[in-house]
């Protein structure tokens, strides 16, 4: 690292004093060994991740369970459910779209809702084409009622659980570096650390007013400088929470997303 950013770094770094135990000794570690972190971190983004996928695939084929035993049981005469369960192809494609596959979540109501519409979008989207085909079957649209509050209710649920069930793993998890205010900072940062299961792992805590000089600020958004950070502690993610009203972290997360790191979080 160049001794431009070592002394950009000492402008900003939050006193290891305010960060101590567990957390100071793996921001301590990351140091001098980027390359290896960040390949390790590249592997746990995708365990994470195929964890998430592997919980919503179980959810959804317990709604499909659930299908098949009213279809069992019922004395009505329903249409067959193959074509339905063939359309189940299409939820984990929403998710997807829907960003319910990134790792970290601040917001886990964010989750919830986006799942809520990631649901309604899919089965509204089969609604259409079963309500235009000429005498189409009434039980098909029964299918999709049942259908869609059973998605609702079991793939955030199992979601939910997955989480507080993995939320201790050495694995699970994104590494993110706090860029932040201090008092703010170092609110986020114990926040994340007593809530593993959102799936963010906050490294270190930077702090750009802990000096104002022009060459400083004027560091925060140069994308050389944070692509040597990001490097020096071998993570690939970071958390930008600046209050200064001007809405600086989303213009700084848009800025260094996909230069300085592969992946950004504003609150």
């Amino acid at each position: 690292m160049s001794a431009s950013v070592k002394s950009y770094m000492n402008d900003i770094l939050t006193p290891p004093e305010t960060i101590s135990g567990a957390a100071a000794d793996t921001a301590a570690a990351r140091e001098g060994r980027p390359g290896t972190f960040a390949e390790e971190e590249r592997t746990l983004t995708w365990l994470t991740r195929l964890t998430l996928v592997l919980s919503d695939v179980v959810a959804l084929c317990t709604v499909i369970n659930v299908l098949l035993l009213v279809r069992m049981v019922s004395d009505l005469s329903l249409p067959d459910l193959k074509p339905l369960l063939v359309s189940f192809l299409l939820f984990p494609v929403a998710y997807l779209s829907f960003g319910l596959y990134k790792v970290g979540v601040l917001r886990p109501e964010t989750e919830i809702a986006a799942f809520t519409k990631a649901n309604l979008a899919v089965v509204a989207g089969l609604c259409i084409p079963v309500l235009l085909i000429p005498r189409f079957e009434v039980g098909m649209v029964l299918w999709l009622g049942l259908t869609l509050p059973l998605v609702i209710v079991l793939v955030p649920f199992l979601r939910i659980l997955t989480r507080l069930l993995f939320a201790r793993a050495d694995w699970w998890g994104r590494s993110m570096l706090i860029i932040a205010d201090s008092k703010l900072g170092l609110d986020l940062f114990y926040m994340l650390r007593r809530h593993p299961e959102w799936g963010i792992v906050p490294i270190q805590v930077l702090n750009p007013a802990a000096n104002s000089s022009t060459r400083s600020l004027a560091s925060l958004n140069d994308s050389a400088y944070m692509q040597a950070i990001a490097r020096h502690y071998g993570v690939r993610a970071a958390l930008f929470a600046l209050r200064d009203g001007t809405g600086a972290s989303e213009a700084l997360g848009r800025r260094h997303k996909n230069r300085g790191f592969a992946d950004v979080v504003v609150p």
